[in-house]
């Protein structure tokens, strides 16, 4: 990571050094976010290190060997699932967004609190992909609807997007079925 010290902007004395700090200050947020890595991202990674790089595989894998930090339940919302329905779902004070059109929700919950939550979306092709559809809908009524670090082991099919980059692939993940 590279950092980058300035004096803030209410420090200076003219509008050129507001504007200087200003414009460092969005540099450095730019920096700090876009070396953020995706659990998608290294779920991908974990996959695609595990399983032979062939265009269609299935792999059984454990989503607690993506994620580089600790969970106890996993939640996976689909599309159009408003944010009172996450809160009564997790039950706990949930303030973030309603799930878009054609995107899915994976929430991690560490004791009382939401330590991490991703946006997946399941079109795209110019970047490799995760879809969970399937297991949205079988959670939705499940007695339990998450997964522990435990119970959260897939089998992942991927395949090739039609029409997509050269290395852009699908990657749909179902339960395996001694998990849940």
């Amino acid at each position: 990571m590279i950092l980058i010290s300035f004096r803030p902007p209410y420090y200076t004395t003219n509008s050129a050094n507001c504007v200087l700090g200003s414009i460092l200050s969005l540099l450095l947020a730019t920096v700090i976010v876009g070396c953020k890595s995706s659990v998608e991202t290294s779920l991908i990674n974990k996959v695609n290190q595990k399983c032979d790089n062939q265009a269609r595989l299935k792999c059984q894998i454990a989503l607690k060997d993506a994620t580089p930090f600790t969970w106890d339940k996993l939640y996976l919302f689909g599309a159009w699932t408003t944010s009172d329905a996450i809160k009564k779902t997790i039950g706990l004070d949930y303030h973030g967004e309603d799930v878009q059109d054609d995107y899915r929700r994976m929430l991690f919950v560490k004791g009382n609190k939401v330590v991490y939550e991703e946006e997946l979306q399941p079109f795209d092709y110019q970047h490799s992909l995760v879809d969970f559809s399937e297991i949205i809908d079988s959670l939705s009524q499940a007695k339990k609807p998450f997964f522990t670090p435990e119970s959260a082991l897939f089998v992942v099919d991927k395949g090739k997007i039609e029409y997509s980059c050269k290395d852009c692939f699908f990657y749909s993940l179902s339960v395996l079925s001694t998990a849940h």
